[in-house]
């Protein structure tokens, strides 16, 4: 186990490095006509990554999983294949991996928030794991605004909690911290025998007056950080690491 996890730590650290020269230099934005062929090629591997798969169908015998379960960081767009010129990481993250061994599975979908991928996606992402997988966590992004549009949580890691009236439905929900949120995800994956891995958020395109990007380690990173530990699972802090690397790039490119 101990083994599978460097191999994706280094996987991911890798893929931070590399992600935005793969989006400039793998993959350009198709043409209407180049779309449409592509979504005739019922075989393709491409079109495959595009469509969010059923859970856990990709497995090969009895070898594990890695789902991915995000926003629009990971995976951009309902279909996301690249035809509005983006991609999420998520994308590209089987391409590190021996599919023989294990395959990655990229749920994500774009908008979504803590609370409302645990409300609409998560159970059916939960039906599909089995012992030995692996959930990689990466949200927070769209955390914030009224609770009553019903994406936003409370802030931090407390035990608190609020009782809102939805403005579309008018039905009532319970709504918990971003931290009691994550609890969940991960008390759930654990009782299926896998293993919960939580990521820090993925940088934005903003940079401060001396060049540097702008960290989230005071609220999102940090509380995620701060869950990892108290659950005693693995925390990657993809912030961090991206933030360093497109330092690197620097703010023009």
């Amino acid at each position: 186990m101990k083994h599978l996890f460097l191999t994706i730590l280094i996987a991911i650290i890798t893929l931070t490095a590399t992600a935005q020269q793969a989006d400039n230099n793998r993959r350009q934005a198709p043409s209407p006509e180049e779309i449409a062929k592509q979504n005739n090629i019922t075989d393709s591997l491409n079109n495959l990554k595009m469509l969010r798969p059923t859970a856990g169908s990709t497995r090969k015998g009895n070898n594990p999983v890695l789902f991915l379960v995000g926003n629009s960081t990971m995976r951009q767009g309902t279909r996301g294949n690249g035809d509005i010129g983006q991609w999420g990481w998520g994308f590209y993250f089987g391409d590190y991996f021996d599919s023989e061994k294990i395959t990655v599975e990229n749920h994500a979908l774009g908008g979504m928030s803590t609370r409302s991928f645990y409300n609409v996606l998560w159970n059916d992402v939960l039906a599909g794991i089995k012992k030995g997988d692996w959930v990689f966590i990466e949200l927070g992004h769209n955390d914030n605004g009224a609770y009553e549009q019903g994406r936003s949580t409370i802030r931090g890691i407390g035990r608190d909690s609020a009782v809102v009236t939805l403005q579309r439905s008018g039905e009532t929900e319970t709504v918990y911290s971003y931290g009691e949120y994550l609890r969940r995800y991960i008390a759930q994956v654990k009782a299926k025998g896998a293993n919960p891995v939580l990521l820090s958020l993925t940088p934005r395109n903003s940079w401060n007056d001396k060049g540097k990007i702008v960290r989230v380690n005071e609220t999102f990173g940090l509380w995620a950080r701060q869950i990892a530990a108290e659950q005693k699972i693995p925390f990657i802090d993809l912030n961090e690491i991206t933030a360093s690397k497109y330092e690197i790039f620097g703010q023009k490119k």
